[in-house]
């Protein structure tokens, strides 16, 4: 899906503006020329780039400012598990003290699909959420986004995740009904983001899990664009 396509199907159902990332980047061996690609591609549409990096690859800290300084990033991602790193690996630690230092919240993508659905010549591991947890405690001026989180690993390290400040969880690994109720109770809406998954996912139901947690205004303010705006300073 092109980022115009995109950013078209995302204003149908009411999401004006979105945080992307390069899916190449996932893949390519070095993801800097994907960031490059998107950014060329969103232009002046309601899109914002968030950089794929690799903390393994020689050149991420060169990467991580042309985003922020040409490309206006506002954020970064990693991806332990497609990329073949641990999550507390020495150069994941480098690259959240990098970005903390600079302001940019991280997100740490724990997996993109359910690994069932994946093909068995092309198998990724998930990333632990508590693995990821106890990196973000290592790091507490960095802001940190869970991205692809399941409820139920969330509510396994339920104590852990309520002490931990500087973690976001966004929307879009969130599948069981009455979840949304579910995570507000454990993190506050505060600290929710409405994730779509897109193209991946339906961006209809992400939308559905809001309907259906039947949000009051306040919570539902901060969830579909307080949170981000504040976050990320848009």
């Amino acid at each position: 899906m092109s980022a115009p396509v995109l950013a078209a199907h995302l204003a149908d159902h009411g999401i004006t503006r979105a945080l992307v990332t390069p899916m190449e980047g996932i893949s390519w061996d070095d993801p800097q020329p994907a960031n490059e690609n998107l950014a060329e591609a969103i232009g002046t549409l309601p899109l914002t780039l968030v950089p794929a990096l690799d903390p393994t690859f020689p050149c991420w800290r060169r990467d991580l400012e042309r985003c922020r300084e040409a490309h206006g990033a506002r954020a970064v991602r990693i991806f332990p598990g497609y990329r073949g790193f641990p999550v507390d690996a020495s150069a994941v630690l480098e690259l959240l003290e990098a970005a903390g230092g600079r302001g940019l919240p991280v997100f740490v993508q724990l997996r993109m699909q359910d690994a069932r659905m994946q093909n068995r010549f092309a198998q990724y591991p998930d990333v632990a959420a508590a693995g990821a947890l106890g990196v973000a405690s290592l790091f507490p001026g960095t802001r940190i986004v869970l991205g692809g989180a399941r409820l139920g690993e969330l509510e396994a390290a339920r104590a852990q995740l309520g002490r931990l400040e500087n973690v976001f969880v966004e929307t879009s690994g969130i599948e069981r009904v009455g979840g949304m109720r579910v995570l507000i109770g454990m993190v506050g809406a505060g600290r929710i983001l409405l994730g779509t998954h897109a193209p991946l996912f339906l961006v209809r139901a992400a939308i559905l899990k809001l309907e259906e947690a039947e949000l009051d205004e306040n919570e539902a303010k901060a969830i579909t664009e307080g949170n981000a705006r504040g976050l990320f300073g848009l």
